[in-house]
């Protein structure tokens, strides 16, 4: 998978319709940047919709460490976490939720009842299958090992950048080759949008001529 740099030159540097000028380019490059990571959140989503899969090049790894200040109950560990991708109405970009130093993973709760009934599960057959996380908006909340200190995750984020340890200048994107031809048509056909929109309107409406005072006979 390139750097996000290196797709961004790519979009600049294979530019059949010229829309890239020396004058633009540079300014623009943190635009174009954004442009691709909304392209990338629709391709993949799209490609979810049509195919049910989620490419590995999609996704980001990370292993969180519990904070003590983010702690606010004796039920659960909290972890604090980036927005995932939104994939449809039923589903988002977590893939893997489980043990940092095992292959196994946690069942996901969809509410605070649902994990209620699982940590009962853990203290009743002592057994790791049953350690649950729910996913609130902000945090996930491990249910069922109090003495939990960090997790494993993978997942598609909404917002790649904004993940823990993610180094923009070093850290693949996570976004498949199959999909980057299709988030370079999106960026292309969005920023010559852009660029039209900056253009000065050369040519007055109706609505910019004043009209004429009535002539007296």
């Amino acid at each position: 998978m390139p750097l996000l740099s290196e797709i961004t030159e790519s979009i600049v540097r294979v530019d059949s319709a010229g829309i890239f000028t020396d004058e633009n380019r540079a300014a623009d490059y943190p635009y174009i940047e954004y442009l691709i990571n909304n392209a990338r959140g629709l391709v993949i989503s799209e490609d979810w919709k049509k195919n049910k899969r989620i490419d590995s090049g999609n996704l980001q790894i990370i292993t969180l460490k519990k904070v003590n200040t983010l702690q606010d109950s004796d039920c659960y560990v909290r972890f604090e976490i980036a927005s995932p991708l939104i994939l449809d109405r039923n589903n988002d970009g977590f893939r893997f939720v489980g043990s940092a130093t095992e292959n196994i993973q946690y069942m996901r709760a969809r509410t605070r009842g649902e994990a209620s009934v699982f940590r009962h599960r853990v203290t009743t057959f002592n057994h790791p299958k049953f350690v649950t996380w729910l996913y609130d908006g902000r945090y996930i909340e491990v249910y069922g090992n109090p003495d939990i200190e960090k997790i494993k995750i993978e997942a598609v984020f909404e917002n790649p950048l904004a993940v823990p340890n993610y180094n923009v200048v070093l850290d693949q994107y996570p976004l498949g080759a199959d999909l980057i031809p299709s988030a370079e048509l999106y960026v292309k056909k969005n920023y010559m949008d852009f660029i039209y929109s900056k253009q000065p309107d050369m040519i007055s409406s109706s609505e910019d001529v004043k009209p004429l005072p009535p002539v007296r006979l």
